[in-house]
């Protein structure tokens, strides 16, 4: 795998018909990674994902050490090697507030919980009034969605 340097996603399209004829807009989401070293952007496709999701479900990317990326889709995130390779899909957690080389940090309610790469728990433990005050004021108040 490559270390990662940089990503930007957006959703795109294109047109389908469906056996009653009727054309339909299928989105995929347009990774576009940089590599460290490389001058230039690097197109990967995720086949898993094309077609799960509309334009507006792209929440943002995530990037976990050197070698993945979370895509955060309002009803799923997706864990992505830098190879694209998707790992795991699981469901929204709550916002991430940090990550390392091989796992990630969720807040969600007042509760810390560490996953891995994989998407499994590592630990979780709850946040003193004064640790959420200084998450609200570092990534900002929780948004239930």
């Amino acid at each position: 795998m490559k270390k990662i340097e940089d990503i930007t996603v957006k959703m795109n399209s294109f047109g389908a018909y469906s056996p009653n004829d009727k054309q339909r807009k299928i989105f995929y989401p347009d990774i576009k990674v940089k590599y460290v070293g490389s001058k230039k952007k690097h197109s990967i496709c995720i086949e898993q994902l094309i077609g799960r999701f509309k334009a507006e479900d792209l929440k943002s990317v995530a990037i976990i050490g050197d070698y993945y990326f979370i895509l955060l889709f309002k009803i799923e995130w997706d864990i992505i090697s830098s190879d694209g390779v998707l790992v795991k899909s699981m469901g929204p957690c709550g916002q991430i507030v940090g990550s390392d080389e091989n796992s990630f940090t969720v807040r969600h309610h007042g509760v810390l919980t560490g996953y891995n790469i994989k998407g499994e728990i590592l630990g979780e433990r709850m946040l003193t009034p004064e640790e959420i005050a200084m998450c609200d004021e570092e990534f900002g108040k929780e948004i239930d969605e």
